[in-house]
């Protein structure tokens, strides 16, 4: 921010706007995490969960569909064992605290749907690769191209709580207007910071709660069972 009565940086000014410009620059650089793009394995022995599958079936035309349930529950082997059944092509993020920052997170994002549909997010990190571009026209762009692509993508942001509040705003504008080929599906500790009650109210939310994550008797005896010959 430039203070009254101070004058503009000049080129090669060791002042903070050239330095926090750098910073910038040097953010939308660095390199991706593979990591993060891949979809954690399913462990040997997992005990498959058909009313859930069936559940988050149930939830196909909603816009998002949210897990929510403390640690422990499975959240994220649910989806990876769905991912490997559900024919749907599916765009998968691990999130992390250093997504927080709206221009990593949606870097992220347009590179697992690239990884899916090959040039449909490489436009969308040219804008993004741009120091201080705002936030919404890189979205817009990377959801015209997901309209155009016509065909089921799933999006799945894995620990969707480490996210700030940008991030939330920029998630939350993009579920305003995600084309009806498009879901995205969220695991998350707490309810996110975006307008639930305003897409439950359309339709547009698709719940699963730590009850219906909770064993049943039945997958209690199945994973007791599994146990036992594992050992």
């Amino acid at each position: 921010m430039i203070c009254g009565g101070l004058s503009q940086p000049r080129v090669g000014d060791d002042s903070p706007a050239p330095r926090a410009r750098e910073l910038r620059a040097k953010r939308s650089a660095l390199p991706l995490s593979e990591a993060k793009l891949m979809l954690p394995r399913v462990q040997p022995g997992v005990v498959r969960r058909p009313r859930l599958f069936r559940a988050l079936e149930r939830g196909r035309a909603a816009a998002l569909t949210l897990i929510d349930a403390p640690v422990g529950y499975g959240k994220t082997m649910l989806m990876r064992s769905w991912c490997s059944e559900h024919p749907t092509p599916v765009a998968w993020i691990t999130l992390d605290e250093g997504d927080a920052d709206p221009v990593r997170l949606w870097t992220y994002v347009a590179s697992a749907v690239e990884r899916v549909a090959e040039g449909l997010g490489r436009p969308v990190l040219r804008r993004l690769a741009v120091p201080g571009a705002p936030i919404e026209p890189s979205v817009d762009q990377l959801l015209n191209g997901l309209h155009t692509y016509a065909r089921p993508l799933a999006i799945v942001l894995d620990d969707l709580h480490l996210l700030g509040e940008p991030s939330f705003r920029s998630i939350g504008y993009a579920l305003e207007r995600l084309p009806e080929n498009v879901r995205v599906l969220a695991t998350t500790r707490s309810d996110p910071p975006i307008r639930l009650a305003r897409l439950r109210a359309r339709g547009g939310l698709s719940e699963i709660r730590a009850r219906e994550l909770a064993f049943t008797v039945a997958e209690g005896r199945e994973c007791s069972s599994v146990a036992r010959g594992s050992s």
